[in-house]
């Protein structure tokens, strides 16, 4: 049974030219469709077999704030997340974003085209963790701040 993969295109043009070669042979009688901003369109377009191009319809940088109007009309198999690096630090907006895109599974491929499945809930943990993070942080610096100035303030009148 064929599947429907969604290519989220958050990466060059370069590196998608690299990996759409590895995804035809990996996923030859699939339909594959492509995520993109609207500048990148046409250039997609060169991509055989490519069953449909969705337009993201913003400028910005992929949000789970925005997600194209028609999207969920399909029930995709697996998204795939290309990433610019060997982990995916950097990307986590688009991983945010792919939670609100109907799919069974979500892959990420690296820049040596190295394939890992994510689980949804990993991209929920990471989210909250990266919550409790900066809230720890902000409190941490309001309660240190005052002892900090503090001492830089008692050290620079010792020095006077």
């Amino acid at each position: 049974m064929k599947k429907k993969i969604l290519i989220i295109r958050s990466i060059s043009m370069q590196q998608l030219d690299n990996l759409m070669s590895k995804l035809y042979t990996e996923y030859p009688e699939d339909d594959l469709y492509i995520l993109t901003h609207s500048h990148a369109i046409k250039r997609c377009e060169k991509y055989k077999n490519i069953t449909e191009i969705i337009d993201y319809e913003r400028i910005n940088n992929f949000s789970i704030f925005h997600i194209p109007k028609n999207i969920n009309e399909h029930d995709f198999d697996i998204i795939i997340i290309p990433v610019t690096n060997i982990s995916g630090v950097g990307f986590f907006n688009v991983f945010l974003m792919s939670l609100r895109i109907k799919s069974k599974k979500l892959f990420l491929y690296n820049l040596q085209s190295k394939k890992k499945e994510i689980k949804k809930r990993e991209i929920i943990f990471n989210f909250f963790k990266s919550i409790l993070f900066s809230t720890i942080s902000i409190f941490v610096t309001i309660i240190l701040s005052p002892f900090i100035i503090s001492h830089l303030l008692i050290s620079k009148i010792i020095t006077k």
